[in-house]
């Protein structure tokens, strides 16, 4: 089933849903911190309500998922495969990130000579540009604790290198799906134990891992149980996601320990699995789909920049809480991500 029909239009509706989320989340965030005066944090914007590492999550569920098919063509073709797999990644990833990085650090540079300091005291540094452009790193500013929407791009990067590492071993398929079971596990206890510092186990790095290889074993059990996929199993995993929810938001507390494990077993893959329904693919299997699914990489990418842009060209002239505003400034991003996103595959640079 995952082999002969992959395209999925509810999964491109969901992660433009999830990066405009984030995109929304950042707002408040960005200009409360730059413009005092106004007050950002309650606006009533529901989509930002939850957790922005909710939102992530589905991102690296969804990846994790559809690697699966790399997977299996990797473990068939062995080693060889290996080179051509992460070149194609490569081309996919890479040219909208480096725009993306170009684009904030000319950003940064204008508000320094505008401002006379970068935004919000963050220098960048020329080491800390290369070391993001080349997808090593969370951001291309000094501040450690800052992290940007490239350090998606890194863990990812390094959940598809494991991948290829375990894709390669001389060792059966089912101790392969054991290690994935290990790397889905080592990221859940980095997620939940606060303040590790080990190089490639940190909290965020920790998200990443959790959440792809918990996809990559959805696919396997999707590909093996296939009924799992029936829409009444869906509904029924998906109410029972919204009862988690809502009892979660009553006590403070979610019955499973975090919302983003919640979501990465129940509501992302009962999204991928409800998208592969035919009655679904009827509606949402189009062009309009995939070309918003296409696009939110670039909204996840180029969103912090262009805050930056509009808080130059319109300081506190303007009130960033109203709808009006909101809406015009999430067009501005969802523009431009159509543009780069264009102008990268026409140039031939994603294939």
């Amino acid at each position: 089933m995952l082999r002969e029909d992959r395209r999925n239009g509810l999964v491109d509706l969901a992660k433009f849903v999830m990066s405009i989320g984030v995109m929304l989340g950042h707002y408040s965030y960005i200009f409360n911190q730059e413009f005092s005066s106004v007050k950002i944090t309650k606006l009533p914007l529901i989509i930002a309500h939850g957790s922005l590492a909710e939102f992530v999550c589905v991102f690296f569920v969804i990846s994790g998922f559809y690697a699966y098919h790399s997977f299996e063509s990797l473990h068939q073709t062995g080693p060889s495969g290996i080179g051509p797999f992460l070149k194609k990644k490569v081309n996919r990833l890479f040219p909208l990130m480096l725009i993306s990085v170009a684009y904030f650090c000319f950003v940064d540079i204008v508000y320094l000579l505008v401002k006379g300091h970068f935004w919000a005291g963050r220098q960048i540094t020329f080491q800390n540009i290369i070391l993001t452009s080349l997808g090593i790193g969370t951001w291309v500013c000094v501040d450690k604790n800052l992290n940007g929407p490239v350090w998606y791009v890194s863990v990812l990067l390094l959940c598809l290198v494991i991948l290829c590492v375990i894709s390669a071993l001389n060792i059966g398929k089912e101790y392969k799906y054991l290690l994935f079971t290990l790397m889905m596990i080592l990221g859940l206890i980095t997620v939940l134990t606060p303040g590790i510092t080990v190089p490639l186990l940190k909290g965020k790095i920790g998200r990443g891992y959790f959440a792809f290889f918990t996809g990559v074993l959805i696919a396997a059990v999707f590909e093996k149980w296939p009924q799992i996929t029936r829409l009444r199993n869906i509904v029924i995993v998906l109410a029972v996601f919204a009862v988690l929810c809502v009892i979660g938001r009553k006590t403070g507390q979610d019955l499973i320990g975090t919302p983003m494990i919640t979501v990465a077993f129940c509501f992302a893959p009962a999204i991928v699995a409800l998208g592969q329904q035919d009655c679904i693919k009827l509606i949402f299997n189009n062009s309009m789909f995939s070309w918003l699914g296409s696009i939110s990489y670039g909204i996840f990418l180029l969103h912090i920049p262009t805050y930056l842009m509009v808080s130059l060209l319109f300081g506190e002239s303007i009130t960033y809480n109203r709808w009006l505003v909101i809406g015009l400034i999430t067009i501005a991003v969802v523009g431009q991500s159509a543009i780069f996103t264009r102008l990268t595959k026409k140039a031939a640079l994603i294939k």
